[in-house]
């Protein structure tokens, strides 16, 4: 089953590191270690097939990064988690949980008027 390779195209390549069946005799340091050697191998991320079950296969990094769509978090520091320190703060809220906002539908709900008229509502 060899396939011919164009050197110009990106190619995915999946390498079957272990055929490991659950058991109670089975040694956590066989999965421990497959695991390790496929994350080096994969460059951070591994895929986790079930071949007997109708399960679909899971895939993990290590690179806090989501595989669908790209999103990606910075490395996970104490800071991240402080709730006053603004490098883990929501960025809209600054921390404060609350967005304070004007709504200025309920402040001139009539536009036809003018001011003298009413058209501001306190």
């Amino acid at each position: 089953m060899n396939k011919e390779i164009d050197k110009q195209k990106k190619h995915n390549l999946e390498v079957i590191i272990d055929d490991i069946v659950i058991d109670k005799d089975l040694e956590k340091s066989r999965i421990s270690d497959s695991v390790e050697l496929g994350l080096k191998i994969g460059k951070g991320t591994i895929q986790i097939s079930f071949i007997d079950q109708k399960k679909s296969d899971i895939t993990y990094s290590e690179l806090f990064a989501c595989s669908k769509c790209g999103f990606s978090l910075p490395k996970i520091e104490p800071r991240l988690f402080s709730f006053n320190n603004p490098y883990g703060a929501c960025p809209d809220c600054m921390g404060l949980g609350a967005i304070n906002s004007v709504d200025p539908e309920l402040v001139i709900p009539n536009k036809d008027l003018t001011i003298a008229e009413g058209a501001i509502i306190p």
